[in-house]
This record gives C-alpha cells, structure tokens and sequence, in this order.
C-alpha cells in the first residue's frame, strides 16, 4: 500500500504488478504501456485492479509509446458497463529502459492533457512509469504531479 495525497491509499492488485514485470522493457526494445482501471473506495483507497497490455492499434518506439484512442476508450466503457459504474479510468502506465525511471518532459504534458481532458468520474489521474528495478507512481491533480515511494517491481 502507498500514500497519495489527502490520505488516500493506494494498493497495486498483484494482477496489475504481472502486467507491469511482463512488460519491463529490454534495452533497445519499443516502449509498452496501457491504462488503469480500478476504483475509489469508501475510505479514500485508490485500488488499481486492471492494467491493460498493449493494443496492435498503440503506437510505440525505444523512447515513446502512444497508446490508442479509440481502443482504451472501448477497454473504459466495458469495464464501466460490466461494473455497474464501480470501474473507472485511473490513469496511463509505460516502460522505460533504465533502472529507475522519472518521468520525461513529455511524460509531465501528456499527463496534464489526461486530467485536463479527459471526463472522469476522479480528481485525480496516475502515472505508473515501470523500470528495471523500480515503479515511479506519481498521482497528478490540479497542477503537480507527485511521486509516490518507490515500488520495487515485482511487489
């Protein structure tokens, strides 16, 4: 369990930390990344129950990944439609090839854009960037992007 902002908790389901250790991107290799889907509980604890792997309709290189539109959009209202509305979107996670990974330039926009255009049903949105090594976990709102303890990969 890590802490987020206003004492909200988060907790990564052990299916979520599978995606991620499958997907640790060898040197050289294209970036793989996908959405968050989960919920918010009573107490305030942000579960991430689902990480989706990449879709043949994402776009990826060594140094970027662009997921696609129109695919997670799909992948968010089935999971919504199948819960009753319990599932949200959360967030974007995405590899990069280095031990302990920070989030780029790029990474900090493209966060920003998720907030400020997305409609979601959170005040928030999260940023997973899986290494070698460890997790960077940053959960932005408003206008700051905070990073949470690092996670070890594989738990």
């Amino acid at each position: 369990m890590y802490k987020l902002r206003r004492g909200r908790r988060l907790i990564l389901t052990p299916s979520v930390l599978e995606v991620f250790s499958a997907h640790i991107q060898a040197k050289g290799a294209n970036e793989a990344g996908g959405i968050l889907l989960g919920r918010r509980l009573e107490d305030g604890t942000v579960l991430v129950e689902r990480a989706t792997t990449p879709s043949p309709l994402d776009d990826a290189g060594p140094s970027f990944f662009v997921r696609s539109r129109i695919a997670a959009q799909a992948i968010i209202d089935d999971a919504w439609r199948e819960s009753d509305g319990y599932v949200v979107y959360l967030g974007e996670w995405h590899t990069h090839a280095v031990a302990q990974p920070h989030p780029s330039a790029q990474d900090r926009k493209m966060i920003a854009s998720m907030l400020n255009d997305s409609k979601t049903d959170t005040d928030f949105v999260l940023l997973v960037i899986v290494g070698w090594n460890e997790l960077w976990v940053g959960c932005r709102a408003k206008n700051w992007l905070r990073r949470t303890a690092p996670i070890t990969c594989g738990g």
